[in-house]
């Protein structure tokens, strides 16, 4: 069951401890949440921590898009998921893992997914303007196990970008 939840949404980035005061937007994430923010002119950056499961939604308007980063563990997500023991190759164990991933779990949260972003646009809970989804699908194929989700704001209007193993491209709005 998703949930909403308040968690912070400001944070400082730079590349050195500077003891400022907040310049970002941050959506961080929680088991079982679906925590949401909505950008704005404030703070010219946008961060998330790293998706390994997550789905991120976005709707609205350049200027002031809401965006929510879900976390969800179906139950039946992790039944068969491989185990390793001492005496496996960590490069076949690997490659079990990744099969498993792609053939069972994507789909289950993709699944999971879908279904809950047609019930936040019919709750109204966000907009169906320029509403964009990115799934674990979109980006743990191929073997990535990780994402990484940010955004900028330039002349009053935001992007946000996905990056998947060194390689970024825009996602929002599409």
């Amino acid at each position: 069951m998703i949930t909403e939840t308040v968690l912070p949404t400001e944070t400082t980035v730079s590349l050195s401890p500077s003891g400022g005061s907040a310049n970002a937007y941050t959506l961080p994430w929680q088991v079982g949440y679906a925590p949401m923010i909505k950008l704005g002119p404030k703070h010219p950056i946008f961060v998330t921590p790293n998706l390994n499961g997550c789905a991120i939604f976005v709707g609205g308007d350049a200027a002031s898009p809401s965006v929510i980063h879900a976390n969800c563990q179906p139950d039946i997500a992790d039944q068969g998921v491989p185990t390793y023991s001492s005496g496996d190759d960590p490069i076949v164990f690997g490659a079990r893992v990744n099969e498993f991933y792609q053939k069972w779990k994507l789909p289950i949260w993709s699944d999971v997914y879908v279904a809950l972003a047609s019930k936040l646009l019919a709750g109204s809970r966000i907009t169906d303007t320029n509403f964009t989804m990115l799934l674990p699908r979109d980006y743990l194929a191929g073997g990535a196990s990780y994402a990484s989700v940010f955004g900028s704001r330039a002349s009053g209007s935001w992007r946000l970008f996905v990056n998947v193993q060194g390689k970024t491209r825009q996602f929002w709005p599409a």
